[in-house]
């Protein structure tokens, strides 16, 4: 959890100077794809950023990866970055 929120606070403070209104949370657990797409609700969302791991073509053929669940189910857009 330690390296989760390092890697949040980084990526909060990037976005904190940019003035773009964001809010952030650390989603821990063994299906995180309806945790991010249930806090996207309750959050009242516009838009889902989300990382992936980089596998390229071969994280195509991956339908349960999370980026591919929260796309498929999110009802606001979704940005993947690599």
């Amino acid at each position: 959890m330690q390296v989760g929120n390092e890697v949040l606070g980084a990526a909060k403070h990037i976005i904190d100077k940019q003035n773009i209104p964001c809010s952030y949370v650390l989603v821990i657990g063994s299906r995180p794809a309806p945790e991010i797409i249930k806090q996207c609700r309750k959050e009242k969302c516009d838009t889902i950023i989300i990382g992936t791991r980089g596998f390229g073509a071969i994280e195509g053929l991956f339908k349960n990866s999370v980026s591919h669940i929260v796309i498929e189910n999110a009802s606001v857009p979704v940005i993947v970055i690599k």
